[in-house]
């Protein structure tokens, strides 16, 4: 069914607090967008927030919180109920993010063999100058940008982990149940991503 995404993505106001999720669904489910568009506007800050954590781009994170309110509508009729509209939500955005993650690294990694093979020392150049400029003086400011460049490193699988673990405060088995994978996987790949952290962090004041 088509949809006219630009009635979908509306922005929030505070009447959304007050609205039936599950009857709202059963009508999305029907096929009626209008009843789409107090689920968005209800959660639509809460999933850019989310993004965020993972892209730290506001314009990205809006992009991707969109496109995971597409998704969602696509994919309405496979939700069950057995949990939150906005766990389902949460579940989508995280793989959205994860697959933009993946794509981005894919395209990175693909120019800087480019610019190996052609020996291109530009390309040197503009890694180096990507450092914090004059007006990220201030300590705070600095540690954090070396945090998250630090994180920006690791594989987007290892990201995705970190990011729900140490800065959202999930615990393993949420992780788990987001991520559709063991928990021993989540444990595995969180060691990995610390121990990294830690190599590429060390001796900094945190």
């Amino acid at each position: 069914m088509a949809m006219p995404e630009a009635k979908v993505l509306a922005k929030p106001h505070p009447e959304s607090a007050q609205i039936d999720e599950e009857a709202l669904v059963r009508e999305c489910q029907k096929g009626r967008l209008e009843s789409y568009e107090p689920l968005v506007r209800k959660y639509h800050i809460r999933i850019c927030a989310h993004a965020y954590q993972f892209v730290r781009n506001e314009t990205d994170a809006e992009e991707l919180a969109q496109i995971t309110f597409v998704k969602a509508w696509r994919k309405i009729q496979s939700f069950n109920g057995k949990s939150s509209f906005y766990t389902w939500l949460y579940r989508l955005c995280t793989n959205t993010c994860l697959d933009y993650l993946r794509k981005k690294k894919r395209l990175a990694e693909e120019i800087q063999t480019v610019r190996v093979n052609e020996d291109d020392p530009v390309g040197v150049e503009e890694r180096e100058s990507t450092g914090p400029g004059p007006d990220q003086s201030a300590a705070n400011k600095e540690l954090r940008e070396k945090i998250d460049k630090a994180i920006k490193q690791l594989s987007p699988d290892h990201q995705v982990i970190i990011v729900m673990r140490e800065i959202q405060g999930l615990s393993y088995d949420e992780i788990a149940s987001a991520l559709n994978c063991s928990v021993g996987t989540v444990m595995s790949r969180l060691f990995y991503a610390r121990r990294y952290l830690r190599t590429q962090l060390s001796g900094m004041q945190l």
